[in-house]
């Protein structure tokens, strides 16, 4: 999917190495602390529809 097809557009920019690496890590780091939240936020909606 779209993701997947991001991630290898990144990976790509990994293996051809410089600062391109800084910033393969900090799209990574900023995608985990989204999908983090992302679960949390569903998570409380979860918890809040069941009382």
């Amino acid at each position: 999917g779209m993701v997947d097809d991001q991630f290898r557009q990144l990976q790509s920019l990994q293996e051809d190495g410089g600062s391109a690496s800084g910033f393969v890590a900090e799209v990574a780091t900023l995608l985990i602390d989204d999908a983090d939240r992302i679960i949390n936020d569903i998570g409380s909606l979860l918890d809040a529809g069941g009382t």
